[in-house]
């Protein structure tokens, strides 16, 4: 695993994920994953209670809700309940091509490999809240594949659809996570004048 960068958000830890570099599942360390939750040694543990996971780093977010019991909750942005969901049954044209263009045997191989760190695993194991943020006009994965991922987790869980595509970037999508985020943890007011 390379480098986990964190950054300290009004008293909330935001891990860009993206940063893993994990090649295949056979690459992850759970305990490296564990101690890159506690990356800063000088902040008492209590501020770093909610993390907010999207795009690939969902199934990390997934995982690290089932093996920590310090999380106050989790937002999963856009997430699958395993690679087979875009992989294998995908149909947008370029992911149709990389299936065409793959021998079965190695496909198959790939999705094997996915397995054991598949988030669907993960979720019913969930320790803290989780919110599912979902966009409805999602070009990778359809939507039962979404919702198979939402009904494996325990409650309590939340789920919030969007008018919107992959990158969840609807205003709404916003304001919802950070009002989810502020009743776990009690931040003070989300909106930009309080009182007006």
């Amino acid at each position: 695993m390379s480098h986990f960068h964190g950054s300290m958000v009004v008293g909330l830890m935001i891990f860009a994920t993206e940063c893993l570099g994990v090649a295949s599942a056979g690459d992850l360390d759970f305990a490296v994953l564990k101690r890159q939750f506690d990356y800063d040694g000088s902040m008492p543990f209590e501020a770093k209670v909610t993390l907010l996971y999207e795009r690939d780093g969902v199934q990390w977010g997934a995982i690290l809700s089932a093996v920590d019991d310090r999380l106050k909750g989790a937002v999963l942005m856009g997430g699958i309940p395993e690679q087979a969901a875009i992989y294998r049954d995908n149909d947008d044209p370029g992911i149709v091509e990389v299936r065409a263009k793959t021998p079965k045997f190695r496909f198959e191989k790939y999705l094997k490999s996915c397995e054991r760190t598949a988030a669907v695993r993960f979720v019913p194991h969930a320790q803290a809240p989780l919110l599912f943020q979902f966009a409805r006009h999602e070009r990778y994965f359809d939507k039962a594949a979404m919702d198979r991922y939402y009904a494996a987790a325990k409650k309590p869980k939340d789920v919030k659809w969007y008018d919107t595509g992959h990158k969840l970037n609807d205003a709404q999508a916003l304001h919802d996570r950070a009002a989810w985020v502020r009743e776990r943890i009690g931040l003070g007011s989300i909106e930009p004048f309080p009182g007006k």
